[in-house]
């Protein structure tokens, strides 16, 4: 009352405690507008101590929220405010809020800065679902960068009618075509966050789509993986499978379906879908979904009913060696219950840009034309498919992997190239088909070693082998064009492939970590796999530019001193070398206890009935 101490309340208010502030900001409200210059002085001088300054912008958040001037301090007063004890929080909060319109930007940079502490970016989290509750697309874009930690805060305000068209809106944005990698991520990353907030808004019918298979799946890849964490509701998945007709977005279901846990998903709500997946398993023709459901029934605990399903393909199968024209199944099960996926292969674009992160020289980009029909194990060969050969073969080498693989369905290692050579003839012969049909020819003193020899036109004869190394990698990218057929993501490596952040190291059961769409399993990490190539370098690009690189498997005699091309990465190995388009190469009589291998065939040129293109089982991308 006394207007003699307005200027020692003025001073006052610089000082006091979060508690006393707001009676001493409204005892001075009568004298704002004599008041606000000397607060602003105070506010923009950079040599006072942060404390009053922000004190001070407290007290022109309502005497003067519209000021020019608080583009020159928001970020002071954002920052400042994230950083405040817990119990000041929502006072200083509640100083601040007439000029919230002010803040929502600064605070938006802390709340996307990903190299500060985590609290200061929950403080902010919480202050701008706070802010924006009244401002529904400040509120959806906040939401499409939100990480985990942020997301529930964020969403709780969200106005359904408002947010659904907002969503769907960023959920058809499309990064530029001369986008960088990071801006792609970051586009994927919005397009899931918004799709989760469909689904869990109850408009999922919009959000399915993003599930559908293309060149580069980042942005499905995060969906299936973030909707779980998000707070999604896996019933929404159950009854979407039994209308989705797009393949390929069954498949991702599937796998999406897997992320939710028994307190997400009890065990007596999977019982109904048990019999479900298992008749996808057995009849299902398109191999992705085939492996899907292998997946899901595996991280289910029912390894017993894929076991029983497997016994009883192979006894339906094992006359022949492979299914007959008519069957529309891109996969088959051989006399060793071994799954081979079905591939009909075009031409790609082999190797890595030069922008891909761990590249080496190696990797040149160029195109190739495999142009040939062929299958490719779903699985590695595992150590007890290995171990029946060595059986027969015990001239063949047997070593103690025990170290490395600890159960009969983990990779075989410790071979060499020789003897994976040897065992794809065996199989051959287990499987019926004639010597001349074989792919490989022993040397003179009869040895699978130096000087063995590859049959001419090998790429013509219908025998097991080992695949090319295009082979591999079209198979291993099933239609993608990213670094890894998932996406680029390094922290969702851990579901798709054994490395050395997380396998102990050792390698793993087969099957046990996601496949690829097309229905390989641990294409990238577990054992590094030899394939049939030496290694060479890559044709210089610039000389096809007309043309393409034809795939065609080597034939010379094979050198001890000759390195042969080894794909995949291991167990033992980081990140940077789990990629499609990674090289590694070894010679071919050394035994090493992180390589394995899988086995391919070529097949008859006779087409099966086709799956519509859009499916992306083993069609060409």
């Amino acid at each position: 009352m006394d207007e003699t101490q307005v200027a020692y309340l003025r001073d006052q208010l610089l000082t006091v405690s979060p508690n006393q502030f707001p009676v001493v900001r409204d005892a001075l409200l009568p004298h704002r507008e004599e008041l606000a210059e000397p607060l602003w002085k105070v506010a923009v001088d950079e040599k006072q101590s942060i404390q009053p300054r922000f004190q001070a912008a407290c007290a022109l958040a309502t005497y003067v929220p519209d000021d020019k001037r608080w583009s020159q301090i928001d970020k002071l007063v954002a920052g400042h405010l994230v950083t405040r004890q817990a119990s000041d929080l929502v006072a200083w909060r509640e100083a601040l809020r007439p000029a919230k319109n002010q803040l929502i930007q600064p605070l938006g940079t802390i709340y996307r800065d990903t190299t500060q502490r985590e609290q200061p970016r929950v403080f902010a989290t919480e202050t701008l679902a706070d802010y924006a509750a009244d401002q529904p697309s400040v509120l959806v874009d906040l939401l499409a960068d939100a990480e985990p930690f942020q997301y529930p805060a964020i969403f709780d305000k969200l106005d359904s009618a408002k947010a659904i068209p907002l969503a769907a809106a960023e959920l058809a944005k499309q990064p530029a075509k001369d986008a960088s990698e990071d801006d792609k991520e970051h586009s994927a990353k919005r397009q899931a966050n918004a799709a989760v907030a469909l689904v869990r808004l109850g408009a999922a019918e919009q959000a399915w789509p993003l599930l559908k298979h293309t060149p580069d799946p980042r942005a499905r890849s995060y969906f299936i993986h973030w909707l779980s964490p998000l707070g999604g509701d896996p019933k929404a998945i159950i009854k979407r499978l039994d209308s989705e007709p797009d393949v390929s977005i069954r498949r991702a279901l599937l796998l999406m379906l897997g992320e939710f846990n028994e307190t997400q998903l009890a065990p007596s709500e999977r019982q109904p879908l048990i019999a479900k997946l298992v008749a996808l398993y057995e009849t299902e023709p398109d191999a992705g979904l085939h492996a899907a459901a292998e997946w899901l029934l595996r991280t289910w605990g029912e390894g017993k009913k894929l076991q029983s399903v497997a016994a009883k393909l192979k006894a339906n199968q094992h006359q022949r060696s492979e299914p007959q024209a008519g069957d529309k199944r891109n996969w088959y099960v051989n006399s060793q219950e071994q799954t081979m996926v079905i591939v009909d292969a075009g031409e790609f674009q082999m190797g890595s840009p030069t922008t891909e992160l761990g590249r080496i020289d190696a990797e040149t980009q160029h195109r190739r034309k495999i142009g040939r029909r062929f299958a490719m194990a779903a699985h590695e060969v595992t150590k007890a498919q290995f171990a029946a050969f060595q059986a027969e073969r015990p001239e063949m080498g047997e070593v103690d992997t025990a170290q490395y693989v600890k159960t009969d369905d983990s990779p075989a290692v410790g071979m060499t190239w020789y003897e994976a050579a040897a065992y794809c003839n065996w199989l051959s012969q287990k499987e019926g088909l004639t010597e001349d049909q074989w792919c490989y020819e022993p040397n003179s003193e009869k040895e699978y070693a130096a000087e063995m020899k590859t049959r001419p036109k090998t790429g013509e004869h219908l025998g097991y082998r080992l695949p090319s190394e295009a082979e591999w990698e079209y198979a291993c990218r099933a239609g993608s064009i990213t670094s890894r057929y998932y996406g680029l993501s390094e922290p969702l490596l851990v579901k798709y492939a054994w490395y050395q952040g997380s396998s102990k190291p050792r390698t793993w059961p087969v099957g046990s970590l996601k496949p690829n769409d097309w229905g390989l399993f641990d294409m990238l990490g577990n054992a590094l796999e030899w394939t049939h190539d030496p290694f060479d370098d890559y044709p210089d690009s610039s000389q096809h530019i007309l043309g393409s690189t034809v795939d065609s498997l080597d034939e010379t005699p094979v050198a001890d001193n000759q390195s042969r091309v080894l794909r995949g990465g291991s167990f033992g190995e980081q990140p940077s070398s789990l990629r499609a388009a990674s090289r590694d190469n070894l010679v071919p009589k050394i035994r090493s206890y992180s390589r394995g291998f899988r086995v391919a065939r070529t097949l008859p040129p006779v087409p099966l009935t086709p799956l519509p293109p859009t499916a992306g089982g083993g069609s060409s991308p």
